[in-house]
């Protein structure tokens, strides 16, 4: 989910090449065809002497606590020894006294304590509900679902309030569009599905021209992209944007590979 700063729109993103690791961008909203800015670098600390490659974090600034906070996927813990996989729950909190948003940064973490595992965690505050909730792509044995969270706590004590979509989740988003909080998912379809707030019945699907997928790509399915849609301050040239991206492999790739791709706006 993008943070607004000076207008310029920033926003976290997964850095796939011969490592993985956290990347923070920005762009223009008035002219994002000028393109994307390389911000800075972010790592997660666990309190173990080691600083983390985590992904897909969604984070936020706190106005309250002053903290930048946020919840991030914890796949470093694979590579643990000894660890036969990702910690429980998938998802950590994240927080920090200082801004993310340029240069090496490094954000405080520790378990989310969810009771499955989860990831691609996106989270607000709802003011009317007073609770904190949290979209995720839950793992279940038919494959991986949306799925809503609620806490009375951002750091703690989510309990599930929906059952898991029926269709393929990825890049669960929560965005605002037209005063109202809707719910946005990639999916191995190559689709990208409107869900509503907080029920998560299904409204329908994006539709895009032109799209982000090759008809005829072969691999990876490439439908698992991240529908983040934005919602722009009055103002502005467009009322709406729509980050997202193709995962196509660029030329040369060792097989089995694959990346993200190239980024659309």
């Amino acid at each position: 989910c993008p943070y607004m700063e000076n207008g310029r729109m920033f926003f976290t993103f997964t850095l796939r090449y011969h490592n993985n690791g956290c990347g923070v961008a920005s762009l223009d909203p008035r002219h994002p065809e000028r393109g994307v800015k390389f911000e800075g670098v972010l790592f997660f600390d666990y309190g173990d002497g080691l600083l983390r490659n985590d992904l897909a974090p969604h984070i936020f600034f706190d106005d309250e606590s002053g903290e930048w906070r946020g919840w991030a996927c914890n796949f470093s813990t694979s590579a643990d020894e000894g660890a036969k996989g990702r910690a429980p729950g998938g998802v950590n909190v994240v927080w920090s006294r200082f801004s993310p948003l340029r240069g090496l940064s490094i954000m405080n973490a520790k378990p989310l304590g969810l009771p499955s595992m989860n990831e691609d965690p996106c989270g607000i505050w709802d003011a009317k509900a007073k609770k904190w909730r949290l979209l995720v792509s839950a793992f279940t044995p038919k494959g991986i679902k949306a799925q809503m969270y609620e806490s009375d706590r951002w750091d703690g004590g989510f309990t599930p309030i929906t059952g898991t979509v029926p269709e393929d989740s990825t890049g669960t988003t929560i965005a605002s569009c037209g005063g109202k909080f809707y719910c946005f998912s990639g999916s191995v379809d190559r689709k990208y599905y409107v869900y509503s707030y907080p029920s998560l019945k299904k409204l329908g699907t994006l539709k895009m021209t032109p799209t982000p997928w090759t008809v005829d790509a072969k691999g990876w399915p490439h439908g698992r992209g991240w529908p983040t849609f934005i919602e722009l301050p009055e103002g502005y040239p467009h009322k709406y944007l729509l980050l997202t991206m193709d995962r196509e492999n660029f030329l040369g790739v060792p097989k089995p590979n694959w990346t993200y791709g190239g980024l659309h706006c």
